[in-house]
């Protein structure tokens, strides 16, 4: 039989992951064993399936489904299974509980030579919890709480020049061996709530992310607000005010600047510089091409009241952070930041992903949420939270690295090691936007943050009141 095609959707990375998580083999690990990664790899195809058949996870005529599927195509067996629906992820998280090879290294009891802590940076080690293990020439083995992620591996293997080797190792090993090496390092208290999650918990959601990744990369642009079109459409008939016109009616539509910016920064057009701004893209583009790409979009007229309803609050929101984040970045010295308006306008693109992708689980999501509380709500409901799904689609679309961070990390911006300046803004401008307790919670949180932009605790609400003036005014 021929497998779906979204096996072949899967990156090609993931099966390696998943195969060393799957061997279920003696629960010492010995760095220096001579085993080659082919034999270990035969290892774990031929024991996997049949113990996940003895288990009762999958049947006998599924597996052989699998095995013909991998022969046709390549790949690992686990992720064929998952691919197939034979197998969910949370049963195989469960089964990976219960097998010696995982979590197989004893940290507490081994010693990492001072060379091997050297190939990967402290900031990294921390962030991702992951742990450098032991360097034997170009192989590095790694203790990850989450061994699927491919980003994470991919990072390393660029910075230190390594083939990494990835091991399960609990999130609480992990965290020990870091305060054993690095005594400075924060308190589990001084971690966002929705990061203080167990080892399995973030495989888990690794596993999920995998089978809603090809969702995202398929996605090609968002319904627009009808206004959006109408009012683009009516600007083109002024060639002397269109462009400037156009920038701006984009600018209060996330759909439509995120697929602007998208094209702008595509390789199609090769432009010398990073397209940050709406303002530049629609120069750069052309209004012809602007226009093309907003006929291009279908309008929220075909939704759902209910969809719609939910779709329009979070476009009035973003445009609302959009405004704030300026604010912001003129008071705390910023105001040439490059990005700052089209971060604040994208910042919860990913929100509209789960909307795209998962209605139903979304609408279980309870109205009004917001910070940690919102991220686990998403992370329980869809196993996935709306800053990874959206940083997801943002480095499939190609958008400005700035932008992508603070998709990714408005909610924790202490944790950001790129683009810090533009990451604190947008968190302050969202926090500013969704205002009442999450509010609240951001300042009393986030001090270190505001303080990095030199604003006070006092300052906020004026800020308020100068971004929702602002805001009046430009609608």
């Amino acid at each position: 039989m021929q497998p779906p095609a979204e096996i072949d959707a899967v990156p090609r990375s993931c099966y390696a992951e998943i195969a060393i998580l799957a061997q279920v083999q003696d629960s010492r690990f010995a760095p220096n064993s001579r085993q080659s990664n082919t034999e270990e790899t035969t290892i774990a195809k031929k024991r996997i399936g049949e113990l996940l058949v003895e288990e009762g996870l999958i049947t006998s005529t599924q597996l052989a489904e699998a095995l013909e599927a991998q022969k046709q195509r390549g790949g690992k067996t686990v992720q064929i299974l998952i691919s197939l629906g034979a197998l969910d992820t949370e049963s195989f998280v469960r089964f990976l509980a219960h097998q010696p090879g995982v979590a197989s290294i004893d940290l507490e009891n081994y010693d990492v030579s001072p060379e091997t802590l050297q190939t990967v940076p402290r900031e990294l080690i921390e962030k991702h919890e992951i742990f450098p293990i032991d360097k034997m020439g170009k192989r590095l083995t790694l203790g990850m709480a989450c061994p699927l992620d491919a980003e994470t591996i991919r990072n390393i293997e660029k910075i230190s020049g390594l083939k990494v080797k990835p091991i399960l190792c609990p999130a609480e090993d992990i965290q020990a061996a870091i305060a054993r090496y690095y005594p400075s390092k924060l308190s589990e208290d001084d971690r966002p709530s929705y990061a203080k999650e167990t080892s399995l918990g973030r495989v888990e959601s690794a596993l999920k992310l995998q089978r809603i990744g090809p969702l995202i990369r398929q996605i090609k642009s968002f319904p627009a607000l009808p206004e959006t079109v109408q009012r683009v459409e009516q600007a083109m008939q002024d060639p002397e005010r269109a462009a400037r016109d156009a920038a701006e009616i984009l600018g209060s539509d996330m759909s439509m600047a995120a697929k602007v910016l998208s094209v702008a920064n595509s390789s199609a057009y090769g432009f010398a510089r990073t397209i940050d701004s709406l303002d530049l893209a629609v120069a750069l583009l052309g209004l012809h091409e602007t226009y093309s790409i907003v006929l291009s979009v279908g309008v929220v007229d075909l939704m759902s009241r209910e969809r719609r309803a939910a779709w329009e609050a979070l476009h009035r929101r973003s445009a609302l952070c959009a405004t704030a984040a300026g604010v912001v970045a003129k008071a705390s010295g910023h105001a040439r930041l490059p990005g700052v308006y089209a971060a604040g306008l994208l910042h919860e693109i990913g929100r509209v992903v789960l909307l795209s992708i998962a209605a139903q689980q979304h609408a279980r999501i309870v109205d009004g949420l917001g910070g940690d509380d919102l991220l686990r709500a998403e992370e329980k409901e869809i196993g996935l939270t709306h800053t990874e799904a959206g940083y997801q689609l943002a480095d499939h679309w190609g958008l400005p690295n700035g932008i992508s961070q603070a998709i990714r990390m408005h909610h924790t911006p202490e944790s950001a090691t790129e683009d810090k300046e533009l990451v604190a803004v947008v968190a302050v401008a969202s926090a500013m936007a969704a205002g009442g307790d999450v509010l609240a919670r951001f300042v009393a949180d986030h001090g270190d943050t505001l303080g990095f932009l030199g604003l006070d605790a006092d300052r906020i609400p004026a800020l308020c009141e100068e971004a929702a003036a602002a805001g009046h005014t430009d609608g």
